[in-house]
């Protein structure tokens, strides 16, 4: 998942769990309510955080992963 959206030119922070944090800026909340009302939901952090212009997608099964890089590929300019 981590390739795919970096193919996507979207930076993901390196990880050790089963989710990735990748900042995606000032276009956060506009992609995950995007995402959202695809019927995927990702983690997003409040406009007053240090985290405002990051998203947080976890990883699922593969088909899953690819329905998150789709609606994505869709979201982005």
């Amino acid at each position: 998942m981590a390739a795919g959206l970096g193919n996507l030119g979207i930076e993901v922070m390196p990880s050790s769990a089963n989710f990735l944090l990748c900042r995606v800026g000032a276009a956060a909340n506009t992609l995950a309510d995007g995402l959202l009302d695809a019927g995927l939901v990702v983690r997003r952090f409040p406009d007053d955080s240090p985290l405002a212009g990051y998203l947080r997608f976890t990883v699922r099964s593969p088909e899953e992963d690819d329905r998150l890089i789709e609606g994505l590929w869709r979201q982005l300019p």
